[in-house]
């Protein structure tokens, strides 16, 4: 993206970062299904008509919006991975990080995990997501390379799904179901992922 040069194009994309934050807002409050062109009028002051200027509908914002999301999660990650490269140790790292991304950043969060237009639309087409094939790869690497075990049974793409399944899985119930359970979720979390490290351990 190129920065704004002119009083005119700082004003516009500062209004369009308005548009975004009051999209984030309403998304935190009432969930995508809340999120409307309306509804975000009346957040910044606008007409309806108004925000075409900026967006061509609500679709874009959710994209630009769920863009930015994947992009802030592996920001965060990268700053809080461990100074190890052993990859067991950056593993498990990645995977709290992600939880905690989650508890932190819910709004963002939520995006990452529902179904957009840029979402993957098939199984196939999810297993080329950069993060996923990031892990698998990982995986796969790390295994024939004698740093990690795969537990019996499990190849390093069902290995892959499995920890997918774990991580998403508990993240999604930390901020839905589970929400009341505060710490006594997360300690059952490092209890998991201590357990789950040792299975995996080539010791």
């Amino acid at each position: 993206m190129t920065t704004p040069s002119t009083p005119s194009e700082r004003r516009f994309e500062k209004n369009r970062q308005a548009i975004l934050d009051a999209a984030r807002s309403t998304i935190m409050e009432q969930g995508i299904d809340g999120l409307s062109m309306r509804t975000l009028a009346d957040l910044v002051d606008y007409s309806p008509s108004a925000l075409y200027k900026y967006f061509k509908d609500k679709d874009e914002i959710l994209d630009e919006l769920t863009n930015e999301a994947w992009r802030l999660s592996a920001e965060y990650n990268q700053r809080h991975m461990p100074a190890s490269e052993e990859p067991l140790a950056m593993l498990m790292q990645s995977g709290m990080n992600i939880y905690e991304f989650a508890k932190q950043y819910p709004a963002q969060y939520q995006l990452m995990m529902s179904s957009t237009r840029i979402s993957p639309k098939s199984l196939a087409e999810f297993m080329e997501h950069p993060n996923f094939k990031g892990l698998r790869m990982l995986l796969a690497q790390s295994a024939d390379a004698g740093q990690l075990r795969l537990p019996d049974g499990f190849t390093p793409d069902l290995l892959a799904f499995n920890l997918w399944f774990l991580i998403h899985g508990a993240s999604v119930l930390r901020g839905s179901l589970m929400r009341e359970f505060g710490k006594e979720f997360d300690s059952l979390m490092d209890e998991l992922y201590t357990a789950l490290s040792t299975m995996l351990s080539p010791q």
